[in-house]
């Protein structure tokens, strides 16, 4: 009874101590994968410097997100993080490396939010197979599920002042709701590239301009 005992405790405590360390394999495994993620961010200078350099492409830039102070602008050769408090683009994500550069298509680059969060993925996989990115935190990791994430509301664009995007002064663009209801824009020509480029904030009701910077000063 006692060497069987002794035998049923020797085989529960080797469970315990595979289980412990496959767990453990599992943790060092996913900090290695946050940590390989890391360099994808923080290319401030070399992402700015190629946008700058790039002609505008076919499909021009996109603001795919809004929220408090920071706009989320899409580009084929790098994403931007505008802060409208600090006037100033404070990060930047490399998404030509990620595959997240899509910017027309089948199967184009689309991003969902939640709060500071959004999950950038390709339309066709960005259930399965995304990334989430906090703007607050500047971090990005693998996604562990985007059902906590919803579609960023646009904002069509008969609802928008003509003053600022028409065909008849060049201005093409899009905009955003940000979470208080108000409209985030973005405006560019294409001849002038990014020395164009310029965000506003639009009060809901009125469409009055409470802000307007350029994106590149």
């Amino acid at each position: 009874m006692r060497k069987k005992l002794a035998f049923l405790i020797a085989l529960v405590s080797i469970f315990l101590i595979a289980t412990a360390g496959c767990t453990n394999e599992q943790a060092d495994k996913e900090n290695s994968n946050e940590l390989n993620l890391e360099g994808y961010l923080n290319k401030d200078d070399q992402i700015i410097e190629a946008i700058k350099k790039q002609p505008i492409g076919a499909t021009g830039p996109k603001l795919i997100y809004a929220y408090k102070q920071y706009a989320v602008i899409l580009n084929f050769n790098g994403i931007l993080i505008y802060d409208f408090d600090k006037e100033n683009i404070i990060h930047t994500i490399d998404n030509m490396s990620l595959g997240l550069n899509k910017m027309q298509g089948s199967d184009y680059t689309i991003a969902k939010s939640n709060n500071e969060k959004i999950a950038l993925g390709n339309i066709s996989a960005i259930e399965n197979s995304a990334y989430v990115y906090n703007i607050e935190k500047n971090e990005l990791s693998n996604a562990k599920g985007t059902e906590e994430f919803k579609e960023v509301k646009h904002v069509d664009k008969e609802e928008l002042p003509n003053t600022i995007l028409n065909d008849n002064n060049d201005n093409a663009g899009n905009a955003v709701y940000n979470e208080k209801g108000n409209i985030v824009l973005l405006t560019y020509r294409y001849e002038d590239g990014t020395d164009s480029w310029i965000l506003y904030i639009l009060e809901k009701d009125s469409l009055d301009i409470i802000k307007q910077v350029n994106v590149f000063k």
